[in-house]
């Protein structure tokens, strides 16, 4: 290769680094529920729609999982006793997988290897195989159990479901396939995440209006926090150190510092029901569906201040539906296709840095 043209492509490097990150910024996945039948697909930098993929008739999008190199989403459909699969890129649906009745929620694991759907109306959990699209097992997770919200620990090796019907938590072997504990908690348990260190479980009772914070070692609850009137979702900080709960008759948002076990700040919506709740991988935006109106609130995570109401529709939107950043470190950055259209500021700057960068080259080669 020609040193001229070697130069230039080393001082374009340098120059187009600051514009990596943002090139690339996590997409929500937003499932509209049984009126819609429609995921939406939201850029977190623009807040603009990019694709809107419409499913069958009565399908009822519900729970969603982006996997974290965000290569992948997946959406239960409700109506359907279905996984909906998606290429993040491309945004297009690449395969369906039954599962039972009712599934309201997904967990993917962080090797991207399993996915987990619980079904309400079949007190099942299906292990799912992503390479193959395949349930690889179905747990009974007892008669009645009804679950609803599910999480996997960051090891890959702990699936813990909540239990509407019979207020526990089951405790899944992910490797085995076998249901080796089963915790009670409070009334109506529905949201449940694990704390990115894989210590702490921490499950939303909607009808106690508390949460459970259970030890993932001893497999007890070690801690209960009041919250507001019918908490529904909750997510971490990818750094751990605060969760976020969705009050979905309060009009408000808990957060909870997670070394105390204490609500320390309280979010008010305003109006709406919030429900299904993510963090960017950054820990800098939270974002929120509300299940009684075609909106999704976008919250500051370190002011707590609202700084976007988008008018868009995820009445059903469950689960992480944004890509998860790397717990107890810095977020994912994972190459990709880009797939929005950078803005003209953006352009022109890059348009700078291809000159300066051929002006650097064109100086520093011998004549």
């Amino acid at each position: 290769m020609p040193l001229l043209i070697q130069r230039f492509l080393a001082t374009l490097c340098l120059a187009l680094a600051p514009f990596a990150g943002t090139l690339a910024a996590p997409f929500a996945y937003l499932a509209e529920g049984p009126d819609g039948d429609t995921v939406r697909v939201l850029d977190t930098a623009t807040h603009a729609v990019v694709a809107s993929i419409p499913m069958a008739a009565g399908s009822s999008p519900w729970g969603v999982a982006v996997s974290r190199d965000q290569a992948r989403a997946y959406v239960t459909l409700a109506g359907g006793a279905a996984l909906a699969v998606f290429d993040t890129n491309a945004h297009v649906q690449i395969g369906s997988v039954p599962v039972g009745a009712a599934p309201f929620s997904v967990a993917a694991s962080d090797d991207g290897t399993r996915v987990y759907v619980p079904s309400l109306m079949d007190s099942t959990l299906a292990i799912i195989d992503t390479a193959s699209l395949t349930v690889l097992a179905s747990v009974s997770l007892g008669a009645g159990s009804a679950p609803f919200g599910v999480a996997v620990n960051p090891a890959g090796d702990r699936v813990y479901v909540a239990n509407t019907g019979n207020n526990t938590v089951s405790i899944v072997d992910a490797t085995t396939h076998v249901l080796i504990a089963t915790v009670p908690v409070g009334n109506d348990p529905r949201g449940v995440a694990v704390h990115p260190n894989g210590s702490r479980v921490y499950v939303t009772n909607r009808m106690g209006d508390t949460v459970s914070v259970l030890d993932a070692g001893t497999q007890t609850v070690i801690a209960t926090i009041p919250v507001g009137l019918h908490p529904n979702s909750v997510a971490f900080s990818n750094q751990g150190a605060r969760a976020y709960v969705t009050n979905q008759f309060g009009a408000s948002i808990s957060v909870i510092d997670t070394t105390s076990h204490a609500v320390i700040a309280t979010v008010p919506t305003g109006a709406g029901e919030p429900y299904g709740i993510a963090i960017t991988p950054d820990d800098a935006r939270l974002y929120v569906a509300d299940i009684s109106a075609d909106r999704v609130w976008a919250i500051d995570a370190t002011t707590h201040a609202i700084t976007a109401t988008l008018p868009i529709r995820a009445f059903a939107t469950y689960g992480r539906f944004i890509a998860p950043g790397a717990g107890g470190g810095p977020p994912v950055v994972t190459p990709r296709a880009i797939t929005t259209v950078p803005t003209n500021a953006t352009w022109a700057l890059i348009a700078l840095a291809l000159m300066l960068a051929w002006i650097a080259a064109v100086r520093g080669t011998p004549r």
